[in-house]
Order: structure tokens, then sequence, then C-alpha cells
């Protein structure tokens, strides 16, 4: 059986993985739109089983904190699974015979990489629904590109229904991943299923997200200033993947929020169309100098502070303690916490998975050297505290 990579050109961490698996040289046959429907029905059992604990589970550390999304997930033809996009690159870069690496050798670079990852992996993904459903509520391609990756699977009139309820799920959605609409008549043009909708008890967050996706590209745009090919010097990284996955995304689907990036950053757009369209290097070596300190600012000051804050509102409300997590918590108000980032006040839910990851990234911090720590403090103009 060949390597199976079940994904959507919708969803930044199945990009992300899709150009992990060309860096290293892993050609997976796409589903659910290679493959027909028998080899969609295998590969939706078989992540159904692996939903209920059964099938060998891949990731260095599973966790009972692991989401399991819809996409991706890596079947590879050895067996077993992985289901997050991390993992993924890890567990090629364990696996593949490569030159090169996703992460560096050298402790504080290491850590840069992952901090840059993983803060475009989470807020970063607010951003990219909030301007996919909101900025580009209006022209987002969204649909009719879930509709052709389906319909081999499910059929053309199957794949038109599904997609038909996939938008306003989507919209439904828009509050618990952060994107809150203030109270006014701005999109009373849309059909009322896909006006983004207000939460009473929730400030609107909007502009929040805006300034996030903003500072983000930003920091890309001037990393990229110098001409380097990749953000860390001459091979993909862990961080370029992400940012190629959320930015790249973006730039298929959303044509105003494409056309806002190009306008903004366009070393960064010619990069995300370079890397999206041709090969990618892999490199043994990765450098951190000046060049990172606008990325290493903004995951400073639009992630690590949410990560404290759900951190510390996670330890609240335990796994042990019973009762509804995530989204369903979110659904139903509990396990709800309060803070401010950007200057801007948000209300949200506690997530298990962010608390993995800051945990995660502790203890990358925790093991850095104090010359090391004061380094990166010196680049990204904080203190990196983490709890």
């Amino acid at each position: 059986m060949p390597a199976y990579l079940q994904s959507s050109l919708l969803s930044p961490f199945s990009l992300k993985a899709r150009l992990l698996c060309k860096a290293f040289g892993l050609q997976p046959r796409l589903t659910p739109e290679d493959g027909g429907p028998v080899i969609a029905a295998r590969i939706q059992a078989k992540m159904e089983l692996a939903a209920h604990g059964f099938g060998r589970c891949l990731h260095r550390s599973p966790s009972p904190l692991d989401e399991l999304p819809l996409v991706p997930w890596l079947f590879p033809n050895t067996g077993g699974y992985l289901c997050d996009s991390t993992e993924i690159g890890l567990y090629l870069e364990r696996t593949q015979k490569a030159d090169g690496r996703l992460t560096a050798s050298d402790p504080a670079c290491a850590f840069a990489v992952r901090l840059i990852e993983e803060a475009v992996d989470e807020v970063g993904l607010y951003a990219l629904h909030h301007m996919r459903w909101v900025a580009s509520g209006r022209t987002t391609t969204a649909m009719d590109v879930l509709q052709d990756e389906v319909a081999g699977s499910l059929g053309r009139t199957a794949a038109r229904v599904f997609t038909g309820r996939f938008g306003p799920r989507q919209v439904r959605r828009l509050a618990y991943l952060f994107s809150v609409a203030p109270e006014t008549d701005e999109f009373a043009d849309m059909a009322p299923a896909m006006r983004p909708p207000s939460r009473s008890g929730f400030p609107p967050t909007h502009r929040l997200l805006e300034e996030i996706w903003e500072q983000m590209i930003d920091a890309v745009e001037s990393a990229l200033a110098d001409g380097r090919p990749y953000l860390f010097g001459e091979g993909l990284t862990l961080a370029d993947a992400a940012l190629m996955g959320n930015l790249g995304s973006t730039l298929s689907v959303d044509p105003d929020a494409a056309l806002r990036l190009e306008q903004r950053a366009p070393l960064t757009t010619q990069w995300l169309r370079k890397s999206l369209d041709s090969s990618l290097t892999l490199s043994a070596v990765q450098r951190l100098d000046d060049v990172h300190r606008p990325l290493l600012k903004w995951a400073s000051e639009a992630f690590l502070p949410l990560m404290q804050q759900n951190a510390q509102a996670y330890a609240l409300c335990p796994r042990e303690h019973g009762g509804p997590r995530n989204e369903m918590a979110f659904d139903r108000g509990v396990n709800l916490f309060e803070g401010h980032l950007l200057g801007h006040p948000y209300k949200t839910v506690v997530k298990d998975f962010q608390y993995k990851v800051y945990r995660e990234l502790g203890q990358l911090h925790a093991g850095l050297s104090g010359a090391q720590q004061s380094f990166l403090a010196d680049l990204s103009g904080h203190k990196i505290a983490m709890i």
C-alpha cells in the first residue's frame, strides 16, 4: 500500500505537510481527491479507529492532549499514522535519507525555529481563519476548492451538499477560533449563514486578528529582505513550512486577503509562489541572527502571552476534573478565561493542545544555557518567560 496523506488545500497544516513531504522526496497519494471512494472509505476507517485508540501512532510522545483533526493525517507505507504537521515533519526527518534537517543543531536557533513555527500554527491559524471568512468572506473560493477535493470520493452531488454546509459551519466556529465580530451592520449584505458572528459577553477581536496577521507578514518580509532563500539560511525549517502552509493557503484560496498580502509583502508573496511551485532544499546548517528580530518580537508579543494565559487557566480546570473540553466547552460556556493581547481584550476557552505546545516550548527553553536565553531575549526584545 502506498503512503497516503489525508489533506486539503484549505488547511494550513495540510499544505505544510505536503511541503514537508516534498522536501524529503516523499510523494504520498492525496486523499480524498486521489484514490476514489474505496480508498477514501478505507482512510476514513483508519482515522475512526485511531480516534478510538486503535492503530499505531508514530508521534514521538503521544499524549491525551493531542488533537485528532480532520486533516492532515499521514499513513506511511510501513504502517501506523501521524496526525500533526509538526510530528509529520519530525518523522520524515527521522526516517528519510536527506542531507539536511528541519531543526537546527544550535539549541538557541532550534528554539527560535520551534517558537516561530508554533506561533504561526496557533495564532497564525486564528489570523488565517479570520482573513478567510471575514476579510475574504465575500470572495473566498474555499467551498469550490473543497467541492473539487471531495467530489472524487463522494460524487459531485454529495460533494455539493457537503460543501454547502461547510462554509456556514466554519463561520459559526469563528468565535471559537478567536474571531468575534462587533455588533454592527457591516456584514448585512452577506447571506445570514455567512455573516461573522458576535458573541454576548465577548469583546470584538477583528482588529486584534488583523494586527496579528499584519505584524506576521511584516516580520516575514523583513526577514526575507536580505535575499536568503529560507528564513534561517539555505534550507527549509519547520518555521518556513508553517509560514508557507499558512500564507500559501491564503494565497491560493482567499482573493481579498491574497491581494492585501501581495500589496503589503511582495517579497513574501514571491517567496511563497516559488516554494509552492518549485522543489525545496534542506540544509544541515541554520543560523540565528538580527534578521529574526521582528519574527521573534512578533512571537513574543502575539503568541507567548496567549499561551501563558491559557496555561494559567488550564491549571484551574485540568483534564482529570472531567467535563467538556475545548470546542465543546466553548459551546457550553465553560472553562472560559479573559486576557489581553497586543493591548486588546479577548475572551476564549482553555485549549488542551495549546497547553501541550507551551509546555514543550518551556522544556526546550529550560534546556538552554543562561547565555543562550539572554541572546534570545535580546533578539526578541523580551525576556522569554516560561511557566
